[in-house]
């Protein structure tokens, strides 16, 4: 096994067929490029087959049905083209199915029925097509599905109703449409993370939502959803991020929202009416709040000024009145405030702002940083410094992924060296740096 070893380079060798007796071959973040040679197939005692994180191109050979030991195949992060082999269904002991991160094409082989101990499936970030098929539905032991950024059609199978120990179900940013049966959410009550954003899902949440009752992460934004939210997620006691924005939902916000422990509360883009409950005040944990875009009326509760962990408050496109509350101040963690498009006084506006200090102002050189954050937000952090190693400015541990983080910096004119690191070295963020007008790009395939 050779794990991480960035100078290992060059092609796998046909003469890897030789290795009969290997039960474990590992060959993973390295630099080996070229095919996966056909004579893998002949590396019939192979339990755990991993290349994962290399420079591999071209198809998955179809000799790999012929690896029917294998548990856990691990070829995820290379630049693997073409459609998975019908042959794979030959390796019905598979455990652990990661693909990831590739450019495979085709669809979704329905061979899943053939499989008994499925437990990890992970293809997202590739091109598939076509719809989920039925059969992965049948691997009740399934605890985490993951699909997302692929092209997907269709809606999810009725035979996921069977998926009762379920942590992870991730299907976003595809084309998928239809209803959340409620068939589902009556045994999903294991399910920690239910991502569907950015698809054509449509209908009202069903009351049976109320049996997810250990979800943690729960994102339907950009879709179709209807219909005032189920007053049963009030009762999503481990709930920390609730991504709405972006659909058709009406009525009022529940007060008893705000005694969940959230972090994150994006409900923006809705039609949303009333008055934003006083309640707010008991997200003592919320970083981010998104009202925006809605037609809430009324003033901004004093009990905003609780929410000392807050950093982003979005509340523009509203019909929001009144004077400001002075409790507003004491926000002191704030990076971005939006009041705009409503009725407030916009000298008060900008009297907040200003006494909050998010007017920008720099006499030395401004840097803009625009960090797009993957999906481990937490583990990306940055310094800018000088040639002697004297850091300017730096910045990171960020709570929100996949979002756009805007931040300007003021430093001096000899500080150049801009420098990001990634805490388990596996890739990072989209960065977008502009100084003195000349922009620099870094596209996320890095450590350091």
């Amino acid at each position: 096994d050779v794990f991480g070893n960035k100078e290992m380079v060059g092609n796998l060798p046909s003469t890897i067929g030789d290795l009969t007796a290997m039960t474990s071959f590992l060959l993973a973040e390295n630099s080996i490029k070229g095919t996966i040679p056909t004579e893998v197939g002949k590396m019939t005692e192979t339990v755990m087959l991993g290349l994962w994180t290399n420079a591999l191109e071209g198809t998955i050979p179809a000799e790999v049905g012929a690896l029917t030991k294998v548990t856990d195949l691990f070829l995820y992060k290379n630049q693997l083209t073409g459609k998975i082999p019908e042959e794979l269904q030959s390796l019905t002991r598979l455990q652990t199915f990661n693909l990831f991160d590739n450019m495979l094409t085709g669809s979704i082989p329905d061979v899943f029925s053939r499989y008994s101990s499925l437990v990890e499936f992970d293809w997202r970030s590739n091109l598939i097509t076509g719809t989920i098929p039925a059969s992965l539905g049948l691997h009740v032991q399934l605890t985490d599905l993951r699909l997302y950024d692929n092209l997907l059609t269709g809606s999810i199978p009725v035979e996921f109703n069977r998926l009762e120990e379920l942590l992870y179900l991730r299907l976003e940013n595809n084309r998928m449409s239809g209803k959340i049966e409620p068939s589902f959410l009556a045994n999903w009550s294991s399910l920690l993370d239910l991502r569907l954003s950015n698809q054509f899902f449509s209908g009202r949440l069903p009351t049976e939502i109320a049996n997810m009752v250990s979800i943690e992460d729960l994102r339907l934004n950009n879709n179709a959803f209807s219909g005032p939210i189920p007053t049963q997620l009030s009762g999503f006691q481990n709930l920390t991020k609730l991504y709405l924005d972006s659909n058709s939902f009406t009525g009022t916000i529940n007060p008893e929202l705000m005694d969940l422990p959230l972090q994150v509360l994006r409900l923006q883009n809705n039609t949303f009416r009333g008055t934003i409950p006083t309640e707010i005040g008991l997200l003592d944990g919320l970083s981010y709040l998104n009202l925006g875009d809605n037609v809430l009326t009324g003033n901004l509760p004093s009990h905003i000024g609780l929410l000392s962990d807050l950093q982003f408050l979005i509340l523009d496109g509203n019909k929001l009145s009144g004077p400001l509350p002075t409790e507003i101040l004491q926000l002191t963690n704030l990076r971005q405030l939006q009041l705009s498009g409503n009725l407030f006084s916009e000298e008060e506006v900008n009297n907040v702002i200003s006494a909050l200090g998010l007017n920008f102002s720099c006499d030395e050189t401004t840097v803009e940083i625009v960090l797009t954050t993957d999906d481990w937000p937490t583990d990306t952090t940055w310094e800018i410094t000088t040639r002697d190693g004297t850091v300017a400015a730096s910045g990171g541990g960020y709570s929100l992924d996949k979002y756009a983080h805007d931040e300007k910096v003021c430093v001096p004119l000899n500080a150049c060296i801009f420098t990001i690191l990634d805490e388990f070295e596996d890739g990072g963020p989209v960065v977008d740096i502009t100084r003195l007008g000349k922009m620099y790009q870094i596209d996320g395939a890095f450590a350091e």
